[in-house]
């Protein structure tokens, strides 16, 4: 009669338990070791050109801001670009100066505008903001005005503020609506 071996047989793909707990150990490790090797092997970062606003922001303002201004900015392309240019470095002043609480709901904003999941299913604007239209852009900014959340509108007015207060804070855009400046005190 035979007799069977009582030791469990091993898979050949089942390493078992402590070969497990070595390998993720041994990720773990690593991933840490990568974490803080990284920043020693990147590249040096290039002089960032806004105090709050990322490069990606600044595309969004870059789409947002022709639409708010409608009208109100040169009609020529490249006054209006240098226009717009000054707009986004207004934003990017007055958030600095905003309170933190404030900038920090300003940045979720942003980064949930720069996210392409949520850009497109609570802004409406399915490509990337290089490539929406005016027509995209502006429907996207009525919805959130007239949205029947809070939420939203209060966005919507946020951005509205922002690059509105921007634009007619700059004294380039007085000489358009007719504003001499403030009064001189003698």
């Amino acid at each position: 009669m035979k007799t069977e071996s009582t030791r469990p047989r091993v898979h050949p793909f089942n390493p078992g338990r402590r070969a497990l707990l070595k390998a993720g150990v041994a990720g773990a490790a690593l991933l840490l070791a990568g974490r803080w090797l990284a920043p020693a092997f990147a590249a040096t970062p290039r002089e960032r050109a806004y105090a709050f606003l990322t490069a990606e922001d600044a595309v969004i303002l870059r789409r947002i801001a022709p639409v708010l201004l409608q009208g109100a900015l040169p009609q020529n392309p490249e006054p209006q670009q240098a226009a717009i240019t000054e707009v986004i470095a207004g934003v990017d002043q007055t958030s600095v100066f905003l309170a933190p609480g404030v900038r920090k709901e300003l940045r979720d904003l942003f980064n949930l505008l720069n996210l392409g999941v949520t850009r497109a299913l609570l802004a409406g604007v399915w490509k990337p903001w290089e490539q929406a239209s005016d027509e995209d852009v502006a429907k996207f900014l009525s919805n959130w005005r007239d949205s029947r959340f809070g939420l939203l509108r209060s966005a919507y007015t946020a951005l509205h503020d922002l690059v509105i207060g921007s634009w007619y804070s700059n004294p380039k855009s007085w000489p358009r609506i007719g504003y001499g400046g403030p009064p001189t005190l003698a």
